[in-house]
């Protein structure tokens, strides 16, 4: 039992060292996908942030499908008559399932949110040098 425990404690530290991972390296990721050789003249390329997008809709994606199968297993095994006592433990035991799918769906739904939040954060404190460079010819 305790062999299981510590099994499923490092699948899930990996789950979220993979996670960090991806939040801090994401920029250049998605710079080494898309290179400037790639983009047309007409701006018809695909930038760094539609990448991290369609990261951040899969990541969600396989959120739901992973804790979709065992959420709808929970849920149908609990229908079949068991006692009321047991039924209430099984849908205690499935608020982790249905928490990841929460926030699957989250991670799905608001990928621009998340994409645009990146960005902020990332350049939060930092000035722009846009507004100088018009200047510096004065």
């Amino acid at each position: 039992m305790a062999h299981e425990s510590f099994v499923n404690i490092i699948f899930s530290l990996v789950y979220i060292l993979f996670g960090v991972l991806l939040w801090f390296f994401s920029d250049k990721l998605s710079a080494i996908m898309v290179t400037e050789g790639n983009h047309s003249k007409e701006g018809a390329g695909i930038e760094v942030t539609d990448i991290q997008r369609v990261a951040f809709s899969v990541l969600g994606l396989y959120f739901i499908g992973s804790s979709l199968p065992r959420l709808v297993s929970t849920l149908t095994s609990s229908m079949r008559g068991l006692p009321n006592s047991f039924t209430g433990f099984i849908l205690l035991g499935s608020i982790g399932i249905i928490t990841e799918f929460i926030i699957g769906l989250g991670i799905f739904l608001g990928s621009q949110g998340l994409v645009n939040f990146l960005n902020n954060m990332r350049t939060a404190g930092l000035k722009k040098d846009d507004s100088n460079e018009g200047n510096e010819d004065i």
